[in-house]
């Protein structure tokens, strides 16, 4: 039948294949730091722009921030699409009670009909126009939010990669105290052996030993459980991998030629303006409703059996004004300067949070600098009061405690000092973090070619 090739001639033109890779680009392209993929092979150096790019790369929670970008993006362009017209094929088949008419005639009892309809919106009272710049600002938002995320992802990165290496050399240093520490007790048990001292000297430095291998047991098992953050991080088997950094964090500039960066960089502060924005033209699409609207609809006939047949279109100019509707476009406009309060309240007060984080983040890098300055004077002093203690054990001008509390608390220097040498490193990076160009200046430190937009 004729209806029958229409509809099948016309039924793909409402088919659409996704592609998926392309999709999923859109906001690839955002938080890619480099172009080409990057890949670790178990056995090789890890570096910490190895690591940082791993887990930029792979990880799904980065991925499902871009996810909400992308459809923020895919409601945007929906949003653009009620400017155009829209045109449906709309087939109606019929079939009905055969009447017989007074002159003995009957009407027809079944007819078939394939109108295109066509719909356009010609005045909503900027409805459709604010509803677009809503949704563009949220899309801006959103990407702002994706790329907020991806500096996040960069410091908890960098931050469980320093705690591998901390953990690591605290072993290091505990094992080499604790090769001492047995020297000395073997020492202490050969003068009890032979009467030069008492079994007290023994006792205590055993005591000792003890306590070091147990902060040597936290210290590996912390080692285990950073590789394995690490790991989950990048999705690589790094659990048995060397590590190496290079980062030598520069001077810093003033606190107030920081803060400035971060009231313009910041990308989360950004988002909140572009949320800001939304929400004022989310109101204007509340009071848009009390104004009248116009819509032309138009019908083309394809087939036609319906009376009258000779009729191939027909059009019709609809207008709606809102007279009553019971409050609800009040609540409406109510609910959206509610939701516009809220969004300048949260970036007034995002202002001052990035203005306090910034601040706090300073003032820890410059204390860690001092205090690693303090440290290394700590670990020589600390270093030449166990050699003063072990000589004058030795000349029976002082006890074994002496010696003790000499080799402890060079320990803890020593502890603290690799603690804060890594401890400053994460500093920089969470101030660069705090201050918005984590992301700008990982690509310059770890000599990357920038991405091209």
């Amino acid at each position: 039948m004729r209806y029958r090739a229409i509809l099948l001639c016309l039924l793909p033109l409402s088919g659409c294949v996704v592609d998926q890779a392309k999709e999923v680009s859109i906001y690839q392209r955002e938080t890619r730091l480099i172009e080409q993929e990057i890949t670790y092979t178990p056995g090789e150096v890890l570096t910490l722009k190895q690591a940082i790019l791993l887990a930029n790369q792979n990880d799904e929670r980065l991925a499902q921030e871009g996810e909400a970008y992308l459809r923020a993006v895919i409601a945007q362009r929906r949003t653009l699409g009620n400017f155009l017209p829209t045109v449906d094929l709309v087939p109606v088949y019929s079939r009905r009670d055969r009447v017989t008419g007074e002159n003995g005639t009957s009407g027809q009892d079944r007819y078939f009909d394939a109108p295109l309809e066509t719909s356009i919106n010609l005045f909503d009272g900027f409805q459709d126009v604010n509803r677009a710049w809503r949704d563009e600002f949220i899309a801006r938002a959103r990407r702002n939010d994706l790329l907020h995320q991806q500096e996040l992802l960069l410091v908890d990165t960098a931050a469980v990669f320093f705690q591998v290496l901390r953990s690591e050399s605290s072993v290091r240093v505990l094992e080499s105290s604790l090769k001492l520490q047995d020297e000395r007790f073997r020492d202490a048990r050969g003068r009890v052996d032979v009467g030069l001292a008492s079994p007290l000297a023994a006792s205590q430095t055993e005591a000792q030993i003890a306590g070091t291998r147990t902060t040597l047991i936290s210290a590996r098992a912390d080692v285990v459980q950073s590789r394995s953050r690490l790991s989950l991080l990048t999705a690589a088997e790094v659990q048995l991998a060397t590590l190496g950094d290079n980062l030598d964090p520069p001077a810093l500039p003033s606190l107030e030629e920081m803060l400035k960066t971060a009231k313009a960089s910041r990308d989360d502060l950004v988002a909140a303006d572009h949320a800001v924005e939304a929400a004022r033209h989310d109101v204007e699409v509340a009071i848009g409703q009390y104004y009248p609207s116009v819509s032309l609809n138009f019908d083309v006939f394809l087939y036609r059996e319906s009376v009258p047949t000779g009729r191939t279109w027909d059009a019709l100019l609809v207008a709606n004004l809102p007279i009553f509707s019971a409050g609800r476009i009040e609540q409406d406009v109510r609910t959206a300067w509610s939701n516009l309060r809220t969004a300048l309240l949260a970036r007034s007060y995002l202002d001052r949070l990035i203005r306090s984080q910034v601040e706090q983040a300073y003032s820890a890098v410059q204390a860690s600098g001092e205090r690693l300055a303090q440290l290394r004077v700590q670990v020589a002093a600390a270093q030449q009061a166990l050699t003063q203690a072990e000589e004058s054990y030795k000349a029976g001008l002082a006890t074994n405690l002496d010696r003790i509390a000499a080799q402890d608390a060079l320990l803890q220097s020593q502890l603290q000092l690799v603690s804060e040498e890594y401890d400053r490193k994460l500093f920089h990076l969470t101030l660069l973090q705090r201050t918005g160009e984590l992301r700008e200046q990982f690509v310059k430190f770890a000599g990357l070619t920038p991405k091209q937009d």
